[in-house]
């Protein structure tokens, strides 16, 4: 890609909370473009606060995206991180402070934004020259992802501190094994992700959770299954990802949620066919990801209700809202807070506008009755917690 202006735009981030004005079922906010066609939201804090990418004017090149979550709101172009060509935002915490990956000289590498002292900084990597990518981010700053090493790429801890090194977090199969990486981190410094594991065939992949007392724990997989993968996990410890059911041989794999470590993992089942796919959560036990349809092999939007229910979010949209429903196609779900608010993008069509577009989506109504009353309580009285 040629060469993009090295810009930024520093700015202080005033917290608003959408949920006050966002205010029947299936409301959806879009995220604008931000001179391209195309936009994409990526990230959400519990201030409702989006974080992503969008085209610049030309095309030729991504630029960081930003939304207030308010509908009186629009999408700011945040630029670039100096001295890259394309940068794109991943995660935003409850301070404003954000995570992205920018690509620079070849190579893609990772950077956090500092909201109180209008900063970006390089996250480094393991080795020299090597690529870096970072998922996520908490309100301390600590930074998770993963990063080269010669040919093994494994998971990363990075502490809130400037300059701070990459803590290599290993393998299940211990320091020497090819792959690991993470993927979410929340506020009391746990960590999931997917590491090489042994499976009784052999050698596969598995979800793990981190701690610092305990370390690296292989979290298995569901009942019959081999594979299985960690990618999200709420303020209060639920975890979600995904898992074959039976072998590993092209299989079904099921979205699954594991309310406490050790416990057993609920398989949240398909909308139909033999896929689906969990990768957010809130403190509820709403679960945001994708499955598969009886009607064939492509995936939709899903949502699943803290009682497991699946809910095709396209068909949900447009039976609460059918005059917005009629301009979308939501293609995929990325981030949701505990107001059961929904970031991702889909495809939008209104008059002359049609194109790829990042939306904010209330699904707070799949909430249960007493958690969407004390959502509401909390939102006016501006508490707040993270989960993306």
């Amino acid at each position: 890609m040629p060469m993009g202006t090295c810009r930024y735009v520093a700015f202080a981030l005033t917290f608003i909370l959408p949920a006050a004005t966002l205010a029947i079922p299936g409301s959806i906010l879009k995220v604008g473009a931000i001179g391209g066609n195309a936009s994409y939201a990526v990230g959400i804090n519990e201030h409702g606060q989006v974080i992503g990418y969008g085209t610049n004017a030309s095309g030729n090149a991504l630029h960081i995206l930003y939304h207030d979550g308010t509908p009186s709101g629009s999408s700011q172009d945040l630029g670039l991180m100096p001295g890259s060509t394309s940068s794109a935002g991943t995660a935003i915490n409850d301070n404003g402070d954000y995570l992205g990956s920018h690509y620079s000289s070849s190579i893609y590498r990772s950077f956090i934004y500092g909201s109180a002292t209008a900063t970006f900084e390089d996250l480094g990597s393991f080795a020299a020259n090597v690529q870096t990518y970072a998922f996520d981010l908490n309100d301390s700053r600590q930074t998770v992802g993963s990063s080269y090493s010669g040919s093994n790429q494994h998971a990363f801890l990075r502490s809130a501190a400037p300059n701070s090194p990459l803590q290599d977090l290993g393998t299940l199969v211990g320091p020497d094994g090819d792959f690991s990486e993470a993927r979410q981190i929340n506020n009391a410094g746990t960590i999931v992700g997917t590491s090489r594991a042994v499976i009784p065939s052999g050698m596969g992949m598995h979800a793990f959770v981190y701690t610092v007392a305990g370390g690296m724990q292989d979290l298995g997989a569901l009942p019959g299954g081999y594979l299985s993968y960690a990618n999200a996990i709420s303020e209060n410890g639920i975890i979600v990802g995904e898992s074959t059911i039976d072998g590993v041989n092209n299989p079904p794999t099921h979205a699954f949620r594991l309310n406490t470590i050790g416990g057993a993992k609920k398989d949240l089942g398909v909308l139909g066919g033999n896929f689906s796919s969990a990768t957010g959560v809130n403190d509820s036990g709403m679960v945001i990801g994708s499955s598969t349809t009886s009607n064939g092999s492509q995936e939709v939007p899903t949502l699943w209700t803290p009682a497991g229910t699946p809910v095709n979010l396209n068909v949900w949209l447009d039976s609460v809202n059918p005059t917005e429903g009629a301009h979308w196609t939501l293609q995929r779900v990325l981030g949701i807070n505990n107001a059961g608010f929904i970031v991702g993008e889909g495809n939008y069509t209104s008059g002359t506008e049609t194109g790829t577009r990042g939306f904010v989506i209330d699904a707070s109504s799949l909430l249960p009755e007493p958690a969407s009353l004390t959502a509401a309580l909390f939102a006016l009285a501006g508490i707040s917690r993270r989960r993306r």
